[in-house]
């Protein structure tokens, strides 16, 4: 679906591609996608320890709240929690939640405007966390994140 190497840009334009009214269930799992890939590499180069380590440590989560909860664990001092990061966290939550009911087949598909709005949430939550990132010195999109000794 995507690799590391893409851009932000370029993975927004593949995503926005399948917002047709037929495909846009596709749409928002593909921001969903985009959004948790983004969320991991951040904390992966924002971490505390080794990559490696941090690879296996997040392997398992796709949970928001986990998420939430690991990026207070694994991440270095002084870096804000997920939430005051993307302030609109309340309205990415309904727009992951989404994803889940599609992939679990709860909900076989979603209307394109609502589709559209929650895409958005999707990518700008994602083009924040980027930003943010950037902020602090580390990237995410195009790089290899490697790290092989613990940081504080």
């Amino acid at each position: 679906m995507f690799t590391y190497k893409e851009t932000i840009e370029a993975r927004r334009a593949k995503i926005e591609a399948f917002l047709t009214k037929e495909h846009s269930a596709v749409a928002v799992i593909m921001a969903a996608a985009n959004f948790e890939w983004t969320l991991r590499r951040a904390i992966l180069a924002l971490g505390k320890k080794p990559t490696a380590i941090l690879r296996k440590e997040i392997e398992k989560t796709s949970n928001l709240d986990r998420y939430k909860d690991l990026w207070v664990e694994k991440v270095i001092k002084g870096v804000q929690g997920l939430p005051a990061i993307i302030t609109g966290w309340a309205e990415l939550r309904t727009s992951y939640m989404l994803r889940h009911e599609l992939v679990h087949g709860n909900k076989g598909t979603t209307g394109l405007g609502y589709a559209r709005n929650r895409v958005e949430a999707l990518l700008d939550a994602s083009e924040v966390l980027n930003k943010y990132v950037i902020s602090k010195g580390a990237g995410i999109y195009g790089i290899r994140i490697r790290r092989m000794r613990n940081r504080e």
